[in-house]
C-alpha cells in the first residue's frame, strides 16, 4: 500500500510538471485563429428580412434604404465565408422595433475568451459569445459623471478559448489552472501541487494515461516499476503465505515441545525425587538400607538403594583418616508406569568433627566407670569383712570346739559360748546381706556391660 502511495505522489507531479510545460508553450507561442468575429450594422433597400427573422420595408425612406439591424459575425480566416452569430434590430425601416442593442466606439472582442463586448450608451457592456452570439453578461456601469466610454481594458487573461469558443485555459478565483472545457486542473495548497481532474459539472473523474504511452522517471518506465512493484508485492504475499504456514507449523511445533518438555520434566523430578528419599550414611549399624518414592503430576517413581560406613570395613584402617569417616551409597530410581525410565546414583559422604552420638556414648562410659569403681571399692570392702568373719568363724569354731570339750567342766563357758554362737548368727546374717548386695552389683555390672557393648 506504501509503495502504490508512493507511486501515485510521483505519478502527479510528473502531470503537474507537464502541464506546466503545456501551458508555457501556449503563453510563448502564437496560437493561430482559422476564424475571426466581426460586427457592425447592415442596411436594407426595398423589403427584406433581418438577421433575426424580422420582416422590414425600407421602401419608404429617402432612397428607398435604412439601417435594418446591428449584427456579429464569425468569418472563416481561410474562405471569407461569414457565419450570423447574433443580429439585434434597429427601428431604421417600416416593420422593426429596435432591440436596444448598440454597437458604441468602444465595442472590442476579447481575443482570450472570444466574447464580444459591446458598450451601450448607459455605459455598460453587454458581452456575446463569440460561439454562439447568446448574451453572458451585462457588465454594470461604472460610478462616473459626464463621461463617454470609448473602451474597455482587462487586467491579466482570466482564459483562453479556442476558435470553437470553448476554453482552453482558466484561471480560478481561487487559483486553481484548469487546462480544457472538461478540466485537468491544478493548484497549490498547503505547500503541495495538487491534480485532477473533472467533468462537465465540476465533479472529479479519474486521469488515466493512454496505452501506447510510458510514463518516465529518470529515463524509469514507471508502468515497468510498477508492474515490478505489483510482482513483488505478489512475491512478498506468496511468501508472507509460506512464513505464515511456517509460523502455524513453529507454533504447533513449539506446543508439542513444551507438552514435551513438561512430561519429561515430572519424569525428572519424579525420578530425583525417589533417589533423594534413599539413605545416604550407615546409621547406627554398618550398613542401611531404604525404599523411597516420588511423584510429579501425573508421574510416579520407586527407588531403592543402600549405604555403609567405610569404619565397618576391615580395610578402613589402612585409609587416610579423612576416609576412614566416610559413607558410600549407591541407588536406583525408575518409574511405576509403562515408560521403561529409570535412573542410578551413587556418591560418597565426608563427617567431620567429633560424632554426637559418640560424645555422648563416651560420657555414660565415664559414668559408668566412677559407678564400677565405687561397687568395686564397697565389694572389696564386703570381701575383706567376709574374710576376716571367715577368719573369726574360724576362730571361734576352734574355741568351740576347745570349750566343747571343756562344756562339761564349765557351764559358765557353756553360756558363754552361747553367746558366741548368737554373735556368729549376727554375722550370718551380715553375710546374707553382703551376698544379697554381692547379687545386686552383680547384676548392675551385667547391665553396665550390656550399655557398653550398645
Amino acid at each position: 500500500m506504501a509503495k502504490k502511495s508512493q507511486l501515485n505522489i510521483i505519478f502527479k507531479h510528473i502531470l503537474i510538471n507537464a502541464c506546466l510545460v503545456i501551458l508555457a508553450s501556449v503563453f510563448t507561442f502564437h496560437v493561430s485563429a482559422e476564424t475571426y468575429t466581426v460586427w457592425g450594422t447592415t442596411k436594407g433597400s426595398g423589403t427584406g428580412t433581418t438577421g433575426s427573422g424580422t420582416s422590414y420595408d425600407c421602401s419608404g425612406n429617402a432612397g428607398g434604404f435604412g439601417t435594418v439591424s446591428r449584427d456579429l459575425w464569425s468569418v472563416d480566416s481561410s474562405t471569407g465565408a461569414a457565419t450570423s452569430l447574433a443580429s439585434f434590430d434597429t427601428a431604421g425601416c417600416a416593420g422593426l422595433t429596435d432591440s436596444g442593442v448598440n454597437f458604441q466606439s468602444g465595442s472590442y472582442l476579447d481575443k482570450n475568451t472570444g466574447n464580444f463586448y459591446a458598450l451601450q450608451t448607459n455605459n455598460t457592456f453587454k458581452v456575446y459569445s463569440g460561439k454562439d452570439g447568446s448574451l453572458v453578461e451585462t457588465t454594470a456601469a461604472p460610478t462616473l459623471t459626464n463621461v463617454s466610454l470609448l473602451g474597455l481594458s482587462h487586467t491579466g487573461v482570466g482564459k483562453i478559448v479556442g476558435n470553437d469558443g470553448k476554453k482552453l485555459f482558466e484561471k480560478k478565483a481561487d487559483g486553481s489552472m484548469h487546462i480544457g472545457e472538461n478540466s485537468l486542473v491544478t493548484i497549490e495548497t498547503g505547500g503541495q501541487q495538487l491534480l485532477y481532474a473533472t467533468n462537465a459539472t465540476g465533479s472529479q473523474i479519474d486521469i488515466n494515461i493512454k496505452s501506447g504511452t510510458n510514463l518516465l522517471i529518470g529515463g524509469t518506465n514507471v508502468l515497468t516499476s510498477i508492474n515490478q512493484s505489483n510482482t513483488n508485492i505478489s512475491t512478498n504475499a506468496s511468501n508472507i503465505s509460506t512464513n505464515t504456514t511456517g509460523i502455524s507449523k513453529n507454533t504447533t511445533g513449539i506446543s508439542n515441545l513444551n507438552k514435551t518438555m513438561r512430561k519429561q520434566n515430572a519424569r525428572s523430578v519424579a525420578l530425583s525425587a525417589a533417589l533423594t528419599s534413599l539413605p545416604t550414611q550407615g546409621g547406627d549399624g554398618s550398613h542401611t538400607c531404604g525404599v523411597g518414592s516420588g511423584v510429579r503430576g501425573s508421574y510416579s517413581a520407586m527407588a531403592i538403594g543402600c549405604a555403609a560406613d567405610l569404619s565397618s570395613f576391615g580395610f578402613s584402617d589402612k585409609l587416610p583418616q579423612f576416609l576412614q569417616n566416610a559413607s558410600v551409597n549407591a541407588g536406583t530410581s525408575f518409574l511405576t508406569h509403562d515408560d521403561p525410565d529409570y535412573t542410578f546414583k551413587a556418591g560418597m559422604s565426608f563427617s567431620f568433627g567429633k560424632s554426637q552420638s559418640k560424645v555422648s556414648t563416651s560420657g555414660q562410659g565415664v559414668e559408668m566407670n566412677r559407678r564400677l569403681a565405687v561397687v568395686e571399692q564397697k565389694s572389696q570392702r564386703i570381701s575383706n569383712r567376709h574374710a576376716e568373719a571367715i577368719k573369726k568363724v574360724q576362730r571361734d569354731n576352734l574355741r568351740l570346739l576347745a570349750k566343747v570339750n571343756t562344756l562339761s567342766h564349765a557351764k559358765d563357758e557353756l553360756l558363754a559360748l552361747r553367746a558366741e554362737v548368737n554373735e556368729l548368727k549376727s554375722d550370718k546374717a551380715e553375710m546374707l546381706l553382703m551376698k544379697e548386695q554381692l547379687a545386686q552389683l552383680t547384676a548392675l555390672l551385667a547391665g553396665s556391660d550390656l550399655v557398653a557393648a550398645k
